[in-house]
Formats: C-alpha cells, structure tokens, sequence
C-alpha cells in the first residue's frame, strides 16, 4: 500500500501543490487548513499516516504547537515529522530542530528536497515498524513459558520502550543492535529458568 502523509497548510495554493506532488510520487494525501485541524484529521482516521509535514504561521494552532501536541501522544509521537515554513533564517530552522523535528525545510519549496527528504523519513520509518514487529515475535517466543499473560506483556512492552528510545536501533543495519540485545535477552532468561529449577530441586 503506498504511504500515507498528513500534510498541514493553510494556504490553499501551496496546499494544492504539495499535495499533487506528492500524489504524483507514490504517495496518499490527506490534508489540513491548521493545526486544530491536522488534530482532528488525526483522531478521526483510522490509519496512522506514515508521515506528517506541517507549516509552522498558521491560524487556530501554529505549527509548533501543533508538533507539541503531537509529540506528547503515544499513538501519534513515532510519526516522522517535518516543518515546511517561509521561517527560512538559521535561527528559525535551528528553533525546529531543538524542538525535535525530523527535518526542517524551507519555501519557496524545492522539490527534489521535498522529496528525497519524504522518500528518506518514509522508508526509515518502515523499517523501523518491521523490526518493531520482529521483535515483538522474538520476545514472544524468548519469555518464559512460567510467566502469565499480564507479566509477559509488562515484559515486552518495557523492552519495546527502550527499543523505541533509540538504545537498540543501529540505523546502518537496523538489527544488529536488536540481536545482540535479544541473545542477551535469552541467555538472561535461560540462566533465570535453571535457576527456578535448582531452587525447586
């Protein structure tokens, strides 16, 4: 299925072009006048976009609030985001980068920029999903059969915590970090299990 990106603008001609553009390269659109509006376009859909590019001056909710309140809820903070803004001095572009913005890009709009920039954020967020899922498989079968299901899922959630913060991912391979850490995992689970054995012995 071709990725999905929210794109948030309040002027309707740029709006238009973004979103043509990015139609016109293997993507879905969907799109909002502000950020009030790029909140409710995001409870109401029931696919979470693979990406969300947002201007920064607009009405109702700026763009920087707008990534605030995105970046405080769990279901939406691990959507890449990117500022799309005529705010183009160095401190402007330095500002978004320290409030944690994936990228930073400037109008007027270059769209080899634009896009390889999309196609970049896009793919290293799947693959960041696929090894998610990779190891939410590994975890299942490397938990101790003894724990319950309450404890199981306490286990991989926190470990899934830590793989989110970043502690595990190499960005070069994307696994290497997430084997060794679960050999690690297992060899831990493994002395734990001989170890329940030779107390009940």
């Amino acid at each position: 299925m071709k990725p999905l990106i929210l794109v948030v603008e309040d002027n309707p001609d740029i709006q238009t072009y973004v979103r043509v553009l990015l139609e016109h390269n293997d993507t879905r659109v969907i799109t909002a006048d502000n950020g009030e509006d790029g909140l409710k376009v995001l409870s109401e859909t029931t696919e979470i976009p693979d990406l969300i590019i947002s201007d920064i001056n607009m009405p109702k909710m700026d763009g920087y609030e707008f990534f605030k309140v995105v970046s405080e809820d769990d279901r939406l903070l691990r959507i890449p985001f990117i500022f799309l803004s005529a705010f183009a001095s160095p401190e402007d572009i330095r500002l978004g980068k320290l409030l944690g913005v994936d990228d930073y890009l400037t109008k007027p709009i270059n769209e080899d920029d634009l896009l390889a920039v999309v196609a970049g954020k896009i793919s290293r967020n799947r693959r960041f999903k696929a090894v998610n899922f990779h190891l939410q498989d590994l975890l299942k079968s490397i938990v101790p059969k003894c724990m319950d299901a309450e404890a199981q899922n306490s286990q991989t959630g926190l470990l899934l915590v830590v793989w989110d913060k970043g502690t595990i991912l190499d960005e070069e391979s994307g696994l290497s970090h997430l084997d060794h850490a679960l050999t690690s995992l297992a060899m831990a689970v493994a002395l734990e299990e001989k170890g329940n054995m030779n107390e009940n012995s």
